[in-house]
């Protein structure tokens, strides 16, 4: 007969993983000349080796939430300094960095945030790194 699962444990990503198990032949371990457990002490398996769905929105205006949320956020809300996604993965560096702001907006200096035109230059910092007046007074706009 099998022996027990003693540990087991899953590594899985989106769109496939392995499922391993191990057993150890130490409970009790054999004495007296019995033998050695029979079959092999670790088992592998693919799992989840379905791809992953990529969530969609039917509006050509919006985006989904890049964290994997399935919630569809506009996309002038991205990049724009306030979480609108519950992981707040439309305000990473690594997704703001290079992506363009709407036509309404410009990117701030640090390029982490786009802000609305008409906020620079107006007395009050909109840009978290406060390039939008800093840069103003420089003449830099």
């Amino acid at each position: 007969s099998d022996l027990p699962i003693i540990s087991s444990g899953i590594n899985a990503e989106y769109g496939g993983g392995v499922q391993s198990r191990s057993r150890a032949c130490d409970s009790p371990a054999p004495k007296n000349g019995g033998a050695d457990c029979q079959g092999d002490n670790k088992q592998e398996r693919d799992c989840n080796t379905d791809p992953c769905k990529v969530y969609k929105c039917s509006n050509s205006k919006k985006i989904p939430c890049p964290g994997g949320e399935k919630k569809c956020i506009s996309k002038w809300l991205a990049c724009d300094g306030v979480r609108d996604c519950k992981d707040g993965s439309e305000e990473t560096a690594d997704f703001c960095k290079d992506r363009p702001c709407t036509e309404k907006r410009i990117k701030c200096q640090d390029g982490l945030q786009c802000v609305r035109r008409d906020t620079w230059c107006d007395g009050k910092k909109d840009c978290s790194d406060g390039s939008d007046e800093s840069l103003c007074a420089l003449g830099a706009l």
